[in-house]
Formats: structure tokens, C-alpha cells, sequence
């Protein structure tokens, strides 16, 4: 796969769509406001951890750790241990109670770098990197989002979770800092209205009937098109419309950890 990178931004090829009938490179700039935060979600079995490893696999081949830091929450546990090893991946759990202190620990983050864009008269992490500094774009990763919020609900965990992830989607993109939640089709109520209205990119998969892709996209059916079609196949939600229903053909990645390590080592 080859793509085009831009200066200061963060491209994500996602697959490939029909443009006039050829095939099209589809990519997200995580870098502008209508695309910085991403919710992946569809029934299981359908490619979601498919796309989920095919973004931190582009994101730890195509960029330097120096540029891209994951910080990465797999609540199944089971999923994403290989990339835990990577030069990018500054941190790593399966923990709900450290994800609660991971994301304090990125609202002073974020605190911090404002401070710095102020004392240097920028704006935001492009303008402040285009002065000669050096801050690294964090992808803040959560897999299995609504573990968190049943857990946030029961009084398990800080409640107040909600509202700092809430607080780091309003304020997090230029700071540098872009999150990425997925989770399993689950009723509207596991995604919480303050968490919704913040992620302004969808990207679903397959799902049995119109209720579970409405609790994925928050108003679309259109998911259950995808319930008989091949396992790969995704739509994208927040972007202008393209050809074919937003219909998007994305990379196919290993499924053994084997064969995925393989893939990662050298970025070890």
C-alpha cells in the first residue's frame, strides 16, 4: 500500500471504495476537526478488530514514534498484546481502572501542551511542531468502549470518566491528541450522549437488524446491508458522501498472533 502523507497531518487508509468505477484509496486525516476522534463499532465477527488492527498497524509502519505515540486500552485483553511491544506504544492495559488514571494523565497532558502553544504563540500542535518543536500526536485507543461506561455505570469505576473522555474529545485535537473507541453492537445507552456528539467520524460493520446499527451510527439502518455481504466490507459515517453508500473494502490483517508479530517485530 502506498499513500500520500502530508506535513503535520495524521492520513489513516482505511480501504478501498469504487470511484467511477476504479478503486479508490480511502484515508482519514485525524489532524482536522470533522475527522479526529473515530468510533468503530458492529456486530462481532463482522471485521471490527480487523479495522482496529490495520489503523495501529499503519500508524506503527507508516509513522515514526517520534511523530505517533499509541497509548492503547484493550479491556477484551486479548486482542491487541502485540502491539504493546512497539517503539510507538508508550502505554499499554487491559485494566479499567488504569484506563480511568490513563485518561486524567492525558487531560493534564493536554493541559500542558496548551500551556506550552501559549507561551510559544500557537494555536494548536501543527503550528507548534511548524516552529521547529518536537510533540508527537498521541492515539489514545479503547477497545471494548462499553466495558467501560457498564463499568463507569455500576460505580466500579470513577464515574467520572465519562466526562473527562467527554472533555478530552472536545478539546484533545489540537493538542495533538486523538482517540479511537470500538465496541461490539450494544444498546444507545452504552455510548453516552456527551461521548456521541463528540466523535464526528463512524465506521461500522455489519449488523443483525436496524436497532443494533442505529446504536452504532446513532440514527443510520444502514448497517444491516453489509449483514449478508463478505466479512471485510465497512462504512464510513461523518465523511461527504462517496460512491457505493459509503461502502469501503478495508485491508485484511493476520489473525494469528504469530503472523501479526511478524508484521510488527521490526518496529520492536
Amino acid at each position: 500500500m502506498k499513500f500520500d502523507f502530508k506535513k503535520n497531518a495524521l492520513l489513516l487508509p482505511i480501504g478501498y471504495y469504487l470511484k467511477d468505477g476504479k478503486k479508490t484509496l480511502l484515508y482519514l486525516d485525524l489532524s482536522v476537526s470533522t475527522q479526529c476522534h473515530v468510533l468503530i463499532g458492529g456486530t462481532s465477527g463482522y471485521g471490527k478488530t480487523n479495522i482496529v488492527k490495520s489503523i495501529l498497524a499503519t500508524i506503527v509502519t507508516y509513522y515514526s514514534y517520534q511523530d505517533v505515540n499509541l497509548i492503547i486500552s484493550d479491556l477484551k485483553g486479548s486482542e491487541l498484546p502485540a502491539f504493546a511491544n512497539t517503539k510507538h506504544c508508550t502505554r499499554y492495559t487491559d485494566s479499567p481502572t488504569e484506563t480511568v488514571t490513563i485518561v486524567k494523565e492525558l487531560l493534564n497532558e493536554m493541559k500542558n501542551r496548551y500551556s506550552l502553544f501559549l507561551s510559544s504563540k500557537c494555536k494548536d500542535i501543527s503550528g507548534y511542531n511548524a516552529k521547529g518543536f518536537k510533540l508527537p500526536r498521541i492515539v489514545f485507543m479503547i477497545d471494548e468502549f462499553a466495558d467501560l461506561t457498564l463499568l463507569a455505570d455500576s460505580g466500579d469505576i470513577d464515574s467520572s470518566v465519562i466526562s473527562d473522555l467527554a472533555r478530552l474529545l472536545q478539546k484533545g485535537r489540537s493538542a495533538g491528541i486523538h482517540c479511537i473507541f470500538s465496541l461490539q453492537t450494544a444498546k444507545a445507552t452504552l455510548i453516552p450522549t456527551e461521548i456521541r456528539n463528540n466523535l464526528p467520524l463512524t465506521i461500522g460493520v455489519g449488523c443483525r437488524d436496524g436497532n443494533q446499527s442505529i446504536s452504532i451510527t446513532g440514527d443510520s439502518t444502514d448497517l444491516v446491508l453489509l449483514r449478508d455481504r463478505p466479512v471485510g466490507l465497512c462504512m464510513v459515517f461523518g465523511l461527504p458522501k462517496f460512491d457505493n453508500l459509503n461502502l469501503v473494502k478495508t485491508f485484511y490483517m493476520p489473525e494469528s498472533d504469530i503472523e501479526l508479530e511478524d508484521i510488527l517485530k521490526p518496529h520492536y
